[in-house]
């Protein structure tokens, strides 16, 4: 069974001397996204941080290789190439990544078509200082962007849901280009609407009618709820009328 169906996330790749391709692709159905590749005092010919093609014995093609928001960065001379695609690999989606190779000699984003590519959104920019929170990085976090980074809004949506940092995606409106989303000044979700309160007003009860009598209670807010109604139906007793007075003393008192 060939290898089909991975994801490679969130990883730190850091190049040695005695390697020029980071990620081999040989397979169907794969995801690079969020990771960092970087590479420095290792000189070679030409430094691929990502191959996509058959490696070794003649056999499967890799088709259906999407490739998101990563960050590759060479502090070295010799080529840089950040994707390589054979010439019959099918449905490569190149997107969202950025490239900094400063000392490079003619540094590319992409070599090579195969059959459907699909590239947008990618950078290629040598100025790393306007880019990266560090002009020289060497950690991961040292690819955070800058609050003036071109990277941040420069992207598409893709099925990217969080960065290197596991933060969502996108912050604001728009997808930033790179491993990382910039955090700092984004603007924050309108607040929900007010709350509306109720305020209850109710006539008079009416008369006591077969032992039970009404009113209507009405919301001077026009909220719609009945949140805190007071009751418009209650139990009632009707008293009998008084009788006529009785004189017990002969004589005529007040209310007889």
């Amino acid at each position: 069974e060939r290898v089909r169906n991975v994801i490679v996330e969130r990883n730190f790749m850091r190049a040695d001397a005695n390697n020029d391709i980071f990620l081999g692709i040989w397979a169907l159905n794969v995801t690079v996204r969020n990771n960092i590749f970087t590479e420095s005092g290792t000189i070679i010919s030409t430094y691929y941080p990502i191959n996509i093609g058959p490696r070794g014995p003649a056999g499967l093609t890799p088709a259906n290789v999407w490739v998101y928001n990563n960050t590759a960065y060479s502090s070295d001379g010799g080529g840089f190439t950040f994707v390589s695609v054979c010439g019959n690999c099918t449905n490569t989606v190149v997107k969202n990544n950025v490239v900094s190779a400063p000392l490079a000699s003619s540094p590319r984003l992409i070599a090579g078509s195969g059959v459907g590519l699909d590239a947008t959104n990618n950078v290629l920019n040598n100025n790393v200082s306007s880019l990266f929170v560090s002009a020289t990085p060497v950690n991961a976090s040292d690819f955070r962007l800058v609050a003036s980074s071109p990277l941040i809004d420069a992207g598409a949506e893709a099925p990217v849901f969080s960065d290197f940092d596991r933060n969502t995606r996108p912050q604001g409106g728009t997808y930033d280009v790179g491993a990382y989303e910039f955090l700092s000044g984004v603007t924050p979700p309108p607040p929900p609407p007010p709350t509306c309160t109720p305020s209850w007003s109710c006539t008079a009860w009416s008369v006591c009618v077969n032992g039970n009598q009404t009113r209507i209670c009405t919301d001077t807010n026009a909220c719609g709820v009945s949140t805190d109604k007071p009751a418009e139906s209650q139990t009632c007793t009707v008293s009998p009328p008084p009788g006529p007075a009785v004189c017990g003393n002969g004589m005529v008192d007040s209310g007889e």
